[in-house]
């Protein structure tokens, strides 16, 4: 009688409710568990089955004889998931083909809008979005994409502003068009870019670096005369003369350098017009003295002796150097104003002497 009486009771009743309630919680919970993962798994398998049938169908495509062809009603991508598998299998292909079968996978990549969907993607919110265009067009070497890309070298994100300069310069076949997108000091990040892409082109591929001159930025002065001596365009060696009188001392060295290195014989008059000129900076006066032992002859000799009795070390080392280069003559003279030299200079030129430096 009591224990049916503790069944009527609010007490009892509540109990009751709550376990069934969580009852019926844990099961709804274990049925959708469930559910979720059947789904899961018949969409892997789904996406496994895409994979196989479309890297069949490219590995088939890709060592045919035949013209590219189109995707048959079994292989039509019926949504973006299916067109996603399909340019992941694509890319993953064509990455490690060249020549004619890379070739065929790129009108593949266009035939069937998969360059739309990576135009789509520089214009994602999301950065790795964006670069993942990016990198999708860089391996399918879409070089229509040139007008979407060249605004993503101003964008927000760091990453994206570089992976789009180099892109812009790598489809445009101009590696200098990075110095387009320059403010301010040339880092050593575009100098290292650019002499890379400039050193895996053949000589003739290369294209003139003088128009780049024509900055106002001292660096990228520096950065381009240094790429035209080491891709030797001596034939436009005028284009330095400018230089000559550039305010930035490291521009002047960097176009005597160049021209004494090229042996522009015809500058010497210009060089010692300027080593004249007593706001010339003793390091472009050190670089001149360079020039002279390079293109100089028999007839500076006594200019370099003057320069060497001068109370300046490094000038008058300078001179030594310049003068024992010059010719066998001017080592035999160094020999002789060293027999009468005071200590100070015998020193000096023993140092310009010495073969080990």
């Amino acid at each position: 009688m009591i224990y049916i009486l503790f069944l009527t009771t609010p007490t009892y009743q509540t109990v009751l409710a709550t376990a069934l309630l969580f009852f019926g919680l844990t099961a709804g919970l274990l049925m959708g568990t469930i559910w979720s993962r059947i789904k899961k798994d018949k969409e892997k398998l789904n996406t496994e089955v895409l994979r196989e049938r479309y890297g069949e169908w490219l590995s088939e495509m890709v060592i045919s004889e035949e013209p590219v062809a189109t995707l048959d009603e079994v292989m039509v991508m019926a949504n973006e998931v299916e067109r996603t598998i399909f340019l992941e299998e694509l890319l993953g292909l064509h990455k490690n083909l060249s020549g004619e079968m890379a070739i065929k996978l790129e009108k593949l990549y266009l035939i069937y809008g998969l360059a739309i969907g990576s135009l789509q993607k520089l214009q994602h919110k999301s950065w790795y979005v964006r670069m993942a265009g990016l990198h999708e067009i860089k391996q399918m070497r879409f070089k229509e994409a040139l007008p979407k890309i060249v605004p993503l070298t101003k964008d927000k994100n760091k990453q994206v502003q570089k992976e789009a300069a180099l892109l812009h310069a790598d489809l445009s076949g101009n590696p200098m068009v990075l110095l387009q997108h320059v403010a301010g000091k040339l880092s050593r990040w575009h100098q290292m870019h650019i002499a890379k892409m400039l050193g895996e082109k053949e000589d003739d591929e290369i294209p003139p670096l003088r128009n780049w001159l024509k900055t106002d930025n001292p660096s990228v002065m520096v950065f381009v005369t240094q790429m035209m001596l080491a891709f030797n365009q001596i034939d436009d060696h005028e284009c330095l003369l400018p230089l000559l009188t550039c305010e930035d001392d490291k521009v002047k060295k960097e176009a005597i350098h160049n021209l004494a290195r090229w042996r522009i014989y015809g500058v010497l008059p210009t060089l010692f017009d300027m080593y004249a000129d007593e706001s010339i900076s003793e390091k472009v006066k050190l670089e001149i003295l360079n020039a002279i032992g390079v293109i100089g002859d028999e007839t500076h000799f006594e200019f370099l002796e003057t320069q060497m009795r001068l109370q300046n070390y490094d000038i008058n080392l300078a001179a030594a150097r310049a003068l024992k280069a010059i010719s066998s003559k001017g080592e035999q003279r160094l020999t002789v104003i060293y027999k009468n030299a005071q200590p100070r200079l015998q020193s000096i030129i023993k140092h310009a002497m010495d073969k080990r430096i």
